[in-house]
């Protein structure tokens, strides 16, 4: 028995793999095993599976997996194995010998490593690097900080490992492995400083220093930031060096590294404070000493990390946005906010999704957002190295969510609130945290005599003092209550007192914490006198807590005008039950959202939530889908069954809007998409999951696009539609496959197949197996592939299927090209173009053309190849496939070289590169280096 975590979960017995089932449960066997003989707290496994907010019943569910991988392993034989996973206060226990888990043997390994001579050093190194097969944990996104810290360790190893092999005189033996890790971490500049001495020391030294330029531009272009010492010292090394007469190709040095681009010149600086707080009270002493904190900022004592802590509604986020607005002029390169919505009802942000959005404020294209965790976080950092910014992170759940989203420039400040005290922080990131209390009772009737005026306050003292007894001294109920007050200028606030203590009297019997008896009393009081309007946009707007919606999202969800959703959020915000930001969205306090999702509940029938819902979905469906032609015109786009049109629907003048729409509303997009399936519109959920794959597809959000597959084939399968579910069961395996989770992928291609059999369509049949073949050829299985694609071929032959044939073939000579078959994937591509040039299929056409050219240049017949790139330029561009043109270009700039010299391919190249760079690929580089050799 052997356990794999080095790459994908798995277990293998006798040289086959067990099927493990579900993500959930491989990620409770990984946290087992890299504890092995060590228990672990069942609170640490439901945090692992569902962050700080878990459903109701999570320790029934991880009982269940457990009791699960109990089963699964007997029947693999665990016992005649010494394994075991047995109950261990504080929770479970997985007992095996370590050497059983490659993750371990790894591990002892390198420390055997450390005091070993060269020798012996180098080969146990080795025998550890071979234990890897990919990146650690992968396809458990969340135990990713735990597979980035293997991931760490790696690197350290191969760094080692080639110190001791080029101490050895052994730099031939080297360059596979480093050639391998430093394209998987081109950041890491200790990797490619070694695998520069290799190359050298290896006698080719134009291949080390074009590692360095490549770098030195990556670095440059990227992140903004010089090469480090290493990296420069391992380049001068080079330099120094005596170049080898016989070069395959001559030396070429582009020059000094540039200087980081300033920030003004080539990306927005972020203002994103939310409004500052008017009649700021109390909390004094707290204020002076973060302005204190912010205002040392970058000094060498200095702590970088203020933590606010506190219950709900006691001033946390006004008193951060009030010192943020004090502070903002000593932060010129810009301020960021984001809620990491750790008390909302939504599931909190975690830290993939809200490094996105940071970078995206960064001034970072989508499409250039890493899919890799640690990558942004990467990208993230050296972003704001050498900047001075202030970060507000409000709302966190825990040390643990913060953590990756701290920026490692001394001259940034990050502001963090939370409900609970963020201890983690203070040990590790040396943080200062302030606890607030509720107001005391003078700074509590101040604040009331500034929001309804001293004269009223000075009339009923001992009204006004009771009224801040009933708010609990809380900063939010007193807003709310003042805002009733103000409401009824004339009103007694004597009168108001009485209501307040029948309201709460009402309230006892229910459990409360965190404030939440005075918050609610104070919100049912305000709830209770709002018009009927902004009573039920209130109760709509509960549907989707945590969301920060535009006016006409509010509108499709009431059935109501922009303009009328715009007056009933002006009268919502004056009584503060709605905030509005700065870009002119309305979100709410998590206890407010809270409020109003009761209220929905309970106030409004389902039929109307389920109706509002309907609106909300099909305006989001109809939107999508003009964002989408107007992105890409020239592609079919599907059209959705709606029964509701919004009166003022949205155009875009530009593509560029359109895609900025979509990439601002992604977020909301998916909260939509969920809470429609939830509510049992399925038809709509698969739907709108449907329509928002190609922006999904297209910046390569695979972390989300996971979750959004998965919740599509749910709903597809709740409404029967099996064609639908096929449709999401592809978007599913695309998503696991993207992400090297090749087993997920696999299990979905064969469902795909499954399911076209079940239904006996010979259309679902080959589109499913062209699926699966794209699984397996992205799994770098070829002969796999091959095989499905022939399967797929003879079936729509068969069944005269021509433009399926078409795009069977065209794939089937991408197989045949990294089969290292040309001759075959010339013939495959020939039949191709004949048979999509015959259905008038621009896209399948032109890629097929493509394949046709690289199979001719990869048999050395430049001139023919350059004819087909000719040829399939036009239909690429006409299809809109911009990736496609870009190939093109750059495939055509090769055969230009080698048919007309290198100064030919610039033109095609140079364009090649913008469209590179627009996409955010990474073939931007290659195509960089060419320009450079030119």
């Amino acid at each position: 028995m052997e356990f794999r975590l080095l790459g994908p979960v798995e277990v293998w017995v006798a040289g086959r793999p067990v099927d493990l089932g579900s993500v959930k449960r491989r990620t409770i066997l990984a946290a087992l095993l890299l504890e092995v003989n060590q228990p672990v707290p069942i609170d640490r496994l439901i945090e692992l599976i569902w962050g700080a907010e878990p459903p109701p019943r999570a320790r029934n569910v991880v009982q269940g997996h457990l009791s699960r991988i109990r089963r699964i392993l007997l029947d693999a034989g665990a016992e005649q194995a010494g394994v075991a996973v047995d109950t261990r206060s504080p929770g479970y226990v997985l007992y095996a010998d370590p050497e059983l888990v490659d993750a371990h043997r790894f591990l002892r390994l390198v420390r055997e490593a450390r005091p070993a001579a060269d020798p012996e050093a180098a080969e146990l190194l080795s025998q550890a690097l071979a234990l890897w097969r990919g990146p650690a944990l992968v396809g458990q996104p969340r135990a990713e900080e735990l597979g980035a810290t293997l991931a760490e360790a790696r690197q350290l190893a191969m760094e080692q490992y080639a110190d001791a092999a080029l101490r050895l005189g052994h730099s031939q033996q080297l360059l596979g492995d480093l050639t391998e890790l430093a394209v998987a971490y081109p950041l890491r500049e200790g990797l490619v400083s070694r695998l520069m001495t290799a190359l050298a020391r290896a006698g080719r030294q134009a291949d080390a220093i074009d590692w360095y330029n490549r770098t030195r531009r990556r670095l440059a272009e990227d992140l903004g930031v010089d090469p480090g010492p290493d990296l420069a010292s391992a380049f001068q090394a080079v330099l120094n060096s005596t170049a080898a007469p016989s070069s395959p190709r001559p030396v070429t040095v582009d020059g000094p590294a540039a200087e980081p681009p300033a920030a003004s010149g080539n990306a927005p600086v972020p203002a994103q404070l939310p409004p500052d707080v008017s009649h700021f009270t109390g909390h004094q002493v707290e204020f002076a000493a973060l302005l204190v904190s912010g205002e040392r900022t970058g000094s060498p004592d200095a702590a970088r990390v203020s933590a606010i802590v506190g219950p709900g509604g006691v001033g946390k986020t006004a008193l951060a946005v009030h010192a943020a607005h004090r502070l903002a002029a000593l932060f010129p390169d810009g301020q960021l906010f984001l809620d990491l919505q750790g008390f909302a009802e939504a599931e909190p942000r975690n830290a993939h999704a809200a490094l996105g959005i940071l970078l995206r404020a960064l001034g970072v294209p989508a499409r250039q957002v890493p899919v890799d965790t640690a990558e942004r976080t990467a990208l993230y950092r050296s972003r704001l190295a050498g900047k001075k910014m202030l970060i507000l992170l409000d709302n966190a759940s825990s040390s643990a969510q913060v953590r990756p989203l701290l920026p490692g420039s001394s001259g940034c400040f990050t502001l963090v609130t939370s409900r609970r005290q963020l201890d983690g922080l203070v040990a590790r990131d040396g943080a200062v945290q302030f606890t607030l209390d509720t107001l005391d009772q003078a700074a509590g009737v101040e604040l009331l005599a500034r929001l309804i005026g001293p004269q009223r306050c000075a009339a009923e003292p001992r009204a006004c003092v009771r009224l801040v007894d009933l708010a609990g001294r809380l900063p939010l109920a007193l807003r709310i209550l003042a805002a009733r007050a103000n409401s009824v200028p004339g009103r007694p606030i004597a009168q108001l007192v009485s209501a307040l203590d029948d309201q709460r009297l009402h309230l006892d019997r229910l459990s409360t914490e965190d404030g939440d008896t005075s918050v609610r009393s104070a919100l049912l009081l305000s709830y209770q006198t709002l018009s009927p309007p902004s009573a039920r946009v209130f109760r709509l707007m509960g549907l989707l807590p945590g969301a920060s919606l535009p006016p006409y999202l509010v509108a499709a969800l009431a059935g109501c005008s922009p303009a009328e959703a715009e007056s009933v959020l002006g009268a919502l915000a004056a009584v503060h039950l709605v905030q509005r930001g700065a870009s002119g969205r309305y979100g709410m306090h998590d206890l407010v959202a809270h409020h109003a999702m009761e209220r929905s509940i309970e106030d409004e029938p389902a039929t109307e939530r389920r109706a509002a819902l309907a609106r909300l979905a099909d305006c989001c469906l109809l939107t999508i889908s003009t964002a989408e032609r107007a992105v890409s015109p020239d592609l079919p786009m599907p059209e959705y069954r709606v029964e509701h049109v919004p009166p003022v629907p949205l155009e875009f003048a530009t593509p560029a809007d359109a895609d900025g729409w979509l990439d601002t509303e992604q977020e909301t997009l998916r909260a939509v998409i969920r809470v429609v399936a939830e509510y049992g519109l399925h038809e709509r959920a698969w739907q709108l999951v449907h329509a928002q794959w190609p922006l999904t597809e297209r910046n390569e959000l695979w972390q989300e696009a996971v979750s959004l597959g998965e919740l599509g084939v749910d709903a597809a399968r709740a409404t029967g539609d099996a064609r639908a579910e096929l449709r999401m069961l592809r978007y599913r395996s695309l998503a696991y496959s993207s992400l090297s989770q090749h087993q997920d992928a696999a299990r979905a291609g064969r469902d795909l197949v499954t399911i076209a059999e079940r239904l006996q369509s010979p259309e679902d049949m080959t589109a499913a197996l062209l699926s699966l073949a794209g699984i397996h050829w992205r799994a770098g299985e070829h002969q796999d592939a091959v095989d499905c694609l022939l399967r797929s071929l003879s079936l729509a032959q068969q069944h005269e299927l021509r433009y399926r044939e078409a795009q069977v073939l065209s794939k089937l000579s991408c197989v045949r090209l990294d089969q290292g078959r040309p001759h075959d994937a010339m013939a495959d591509a020939r039949r191709a173009v004949e048979c999509s040039a015959r259905l008038a299929a621009p896209q399948i056409e032109g890629q097929a053309l493509i394949n046709l050219g690289n199979a001719l240049r990869q048999l050395g017949e430049f001139d023919a190849a350059l004819v087909e790139y000719r040829r399939a330029l036009p239909l690429v561009q006409r299809g809109g496939i911009r990736v496609a043109e870009a190939e093109v270009l750059y495939m055509m700039g090769h055969a230009l070289a080698h048919v007309q010299g290198p100064a030919a391919a610039q033109v095609p190249w140079r364009r090649a590169l913008t469209l590179y760079t627009e996409l955010g690929r990474p073939e931007a580089d290659e195509v960089a280096y060419e320009l450079a050799g030119c």
